[in-house]
């Protein structure tokens, strides 16, 4: 019996060890691209695989798995990344590109390791710019692209009063080719309805800079994305009830007519006229982030689906745009080429925000307490299960194309949302709002080969992404410093 039981745990350590030390695969195909010896966090929720094989052929993931899992053709090419960590490439769903300077802002994103961008709109520029990247005429990462923002009456931007012409105006952006539409602040709920309709109706998906529509409304009406957990569209309608009721009595308002005049931050800023706190402490103090209000928003974005790119960094920027050293230090200003500098951001931006020189420069400073709110709903969006993108908003004043993606992942984690959700919201997240998570997003066979080569590690410290080494786009390798000085010649 002994004999029996010592023969049984015999064979069971022979079947184990041989299972470990299965055969290397042989692989015969040419063109491999090899990186070995990395650390591989591949985007999901895996953890970080030591000792790392991942092998490229054209622009696909051909293989991935530990160094000596496969023996390959001795053509191939090998290169060792002792000491690095890979990530997938970073998805930016926030980016304004506009001419003359986009080919320089493409340029710049890349070499900040962003492979994907989403341009919700403005222009019509991105379609063109689109059509070249892919044609490879121009460097940049890949171009999910809207056309011009759809505002409402008197809007300076295309602006529409019927919903005929909101639905006219949307066949024409699907007949050019764009990839989504963006339905901006001065749209009414019932033209924003109309909108989406057309809009899904033609297979396009539809996001919303809102104030005049609010949140919870557009999610019921179907809207597929929102922006600026900041901004009015989300605030007006999450002041609690209990002060709901007491300032539409003091204001001699319905609490229907309150409801919609708080869609304006200017009304807001009306109830702090005789207050000693700035205006957006008193913003702040009438919401609950923990009260039905919240609630009842997050249940109507989870309901419908609705994915949320909060920008935090720009928030930053305009709230304590009189604190020039604290917000440029974060953004990498002079890696930024003048003429882009003095095109997005005015020839005096070193002096402060180009916003904070108009009348509403007070307005704006009196808000710093929103950044703070505005980080505690993102994180309560992320802990009960909202889509988050991490957006920056290039194009607004002090965003550095690239640097200031970066800066809104730290604001992220400032937030309280763990450091490997936050690079999963830069990833594989950021692939969910470019509608092209089968191809990219995560490091995995058969994906697009778009990932960056770090010199530290992101999950002990999210600032390391910005330790760039190399980008690979599509397989093809690309230089984060090389790249930055030919921009600033």
């Amino acid at each position: 019996m002994k004999r029996l039981v010592a023969s049984l745990i015999f064979c069971a350590i022979f079947i184990s060890t041989a299972a470990q030390s299965k055969s290397p695969e042989h692989l015969l195909d040419d063109n491999l691209l090899v990186l070995e010896d990395l650390t591989l966090i591949d985007g999901t929720d895996n953890s970080p695989l030591q000792n790392a094989c991942v092998i490229i052929k054209d622009s696909l993931i051909f293989r991935v798995g530990k160094t000596g899992n496969f023996i390959y053709p001795k053509n191939a090419k090998v290169v060792s990344l002792q000491g690095r960590y890979l990530v997938p490439g970073f998805i930016d769903v926030h980016v304004h590109i506009q001419t003359p300077i986009h080919k320089e802002v493409l340029q710049m994103l890349l070499a900040y390791g962003i492979t994907s961008i989403r341009v919700p709109g403005g222009t019509d520029v991105g379609i063109e710019v689109r059509r070249k990247i892919n044609n490879g005429e121009m460097m940049g990462p890949d171009v999910f692209t809207g056309g011009r923002l759809i505002d409402g009456e008197g809007s300076h931007n295309f602006g529409v009063t019927t919903e005929s012409d909101i639905r006219e105006e949307i066949q024409r952006q699907h007949k050019e080719g764009v990839d989504l539409i963006k339905l901006y602040s001065g749209i009414p709920p019932q033209l924003l309805a109309a909108g989406i309709d057309e809009a899904h109706k033609l297979g396009i998906p539809v996001v919303g800079h809102l104030s005049k529509t609010s949140w919870t409304e557009a999610a019921e009406s179907g809207i597929d994305g929102l922006l600026h957990s900041g901004s009015g569209g989300p605030l007006g309608e999450l002041i609690s009830q209990k002060h709901r009721t007491r300032l539409a009595l003091a204001l001699s308002l319905t609490e229907e007519e309150f409801i919609e005049k708080s869609r304006s931050l200017g009304f807001l800023l009306e109830l702090a006229k005789d207050s000693i706190d700035p205006a957006g402490q008193v913003i702040y103090n009438l919401i609950d982030i923990n009260g039905a209000e919240v609630k009842h928003l997050i249940q109507s974005l989870l309901e419908n689906n609705v994915m949320v790119d909060p920008t935090l960094v720009t928030e930053e920027s305009l709230v304590y745009g009189d604190e020039v050293e604290r917000v440029l230090s974060n953004l990498d200003p002079y890696n930024t080429p003048k003429s882009v500098r003095n095109f997005l951001w005015g020839e005096d931006w070193e002096t402060g925000n180009r916003i904070l020189r108009g009348a509403n420069k007070d307005i704006f400073l009196s808000f710093k307490p929103l950044l703070k709110l505005a980080k505690e709903l993102t994180l309560k969006f992320y802990e009960e299960g909202v889509v988050l993108g991490a957006g920056s908003d290039v194009g607004m004043p002090w965003m550095t194309p690239g640097a200031s993606f970066h800066r809104e992942l730290e604001l992220l984690v400032e937030a309280g949302i763990p450091t490997k959700e936050v690079l999963k919201i830069a990833t594989s997240g950021g692939s969910k709002f470019i509608y092209n998570s089968e191809n990219v997003g995560t490091i995995k066979k058969n994906k697009i080969a778009n990932m960056v080569v770090l010199n530290g590690n992101p999950l002990v410290d999210i600032r390391n992404t910005r330790r760039i080494e190399l980008i690979i786009k599509e397989g093809e390798f690309f230089d984060s410093e090389k790249i930055l000085n030919e921009i600033k010649q």
